[in-house]
C-alpha cells in the first residue's frame, strides 16, 4: 500500500514539474520527502508488529525498546539509501531534459544569468589539474583506509577488509600520481579545446553542436554533444573514443558526449558553460587541425 501510494504521489508531481508548476529542487525535495513518509510507515507498523509480538512472549522493556531502536536505525538507513537513489533519478530526469533542450535549441539557457558580462578571455589559456580536487580526493581516500582498519581491527583481515584495502591502496596510487602530474591538461583558445584525455588533436568549437551542464555526487562540469559523433570519434584517442561511448559515466544520459569536469581544472562551472555555449552558438570560423 505504502509503495503504491510512492508511485501515486511520484507521478503526481511529476505531471506538476513537467506543466512547470514547480521547480527542479522543489521536485527533487518532493521525491525524497514521498520517500521518507512511505519508508517511515512501513517500518513504524513493522517496528509496532514485532513490539507486540515480542511483549506476547514476555520479553523484559529493555529488550523492546533495543529491538525497536534497532529496526528504526535500519529504517533509517533504508530510507536514506532510497532517498539517495531517488534524487538522482530525479537529476538523471533533469540532465536528459537539459541535452533535449540544447540540441534543439543550442542556445537555451541553462544556468542563471552572470551577475557580470562574461568575459571569454578569462578561460583561455592552459590548464591544469585542480591541487584542490585532489586534497578532496585525498580525504575521501583517507576515509576509506580508517574505515578499512577499523573493520581490520575489529573482525580481523576478511575477504572484505582486503577488497577495501586494495581500493584504498589504489586511489592512494591514484591520488599521488594526481598531485605529481603538473603537466598541461585542458586549454580553451579562440580556436577551440584541447584536452590530454581526449587525444592529441585540438577540437574547434563547430564540431560541437550544444554544451549542457552536468554534476554528479563530487564533480561539476560540462558535456559536450558534437554534430557529427563519428566523424569526431575517429579524431580521438582510444581513451577519448571510450569517453564519448560511455559519456564518461551514466551512458543512457550521456553517452556519445564528451564532459569537461570544470571542478577538476578549477574553472566555475556556470561561466564555462556560457563560455562554450557562446563560442558554439557563434558564427563558423574554419578548425585548426
Amino acid at each position: 500500500m505504502a509503495m503504491g501510494w510512492l508511485k501515486r504521489w511520484r507521478e503526481r508531481h511529476l505531471a506538476r514539474w513537467r506543466a512547470g508548476e514547480i521547480d527542479d529542487a522543489t521536485f527533487e525535495r518532493n521525491q525524497v520527502q514521498a520517500v521518507w513518509k512511505a519508508f517511515g510507515l512501513i517500518f513504524a507498523v513493522i517496528i509496532l508488529v514485532s513490539v507486540l509480538g515480542l511483549a506476547s512472549e514476555g520479553k523484559s522493556l529493555t529488550h523492546l525498546l533495543r529491538a525497536a531502536g534497532l529496526i528504526a536505525l535500519l529504517g533509517v538507513i533504508v530510507a536514506f539509501r532510497v532517498g539517495r537513489m531517488a534524487a538522482y533519478g530525479v537529476r538523471t530526469a533533469l540532465l536528459q531534459r537539459d541535452r533535449e533542450r540544447v540540441e534543439a535549441d543550442p542556445a537555451a539557457p541553462l544556468v542563471q544569468p552572470a551577475q557580470m558580462p562574461l568575459v571569454a578571455e578569462r578561460f583561455y589559456g592552459v590548464h591544469r589539474r585542480s591541487i584542490r580536487y585532489t586534497h578532496s580526493l585525498m580525504v575521501r581516500t583517507g576515509g576509506i583506509g580508517v574505515i578499512t582498519l577499523a573493520l581490520g581491527t575489529w573482525i580481523g583481515v576478511t575477504p572484505l577488509v582486503i577488497f577495501l584495502g586494495i581500493v584504498a591502496a589504489g586511489l592512494a596510487l591514484w591520488c599521488v600520481y594526481l598531485r605529481l602530474d603538473r603537466r598541461p591538461f585542458l586549454e580553451i583558445s579562440a580556436e577551440g579545446l584541447w584536452c590530454r584525455a581526449w587525444g592529441k588533436q585540438r577540437l574547434g568549437f563547430e564540431d560541437f553542436k550544444a554544451v549542457y551542464p552536468r554534476q554528479n555526487r563530487w564533480d561539476r562540469g560540462i558535456s559536450l554533444v558534437p554534430r557529427d559523433r563519428e566523424r569526431l570519434r575517429r579524431r580521438l584517442s582510444w581513451l577519448g573514443r571510450l569517453q564519448l561511448r560511455s559519456g564518461g559515466g551514466q551512458m543512457a544520459v550521456h553517452g556519445g558526449t564528451l564532459t569537461l569536469w570544470a571542478n577538476r581544472v578549477d574553472l566555475p562551472q556556470a561561466d564555462l558553460l556560457r563560455t562554450i555555449q557562446a563560442a558554439i552558438i557563434a558564427p563558423r570560423r574554419p578548425s585548426v587541425r
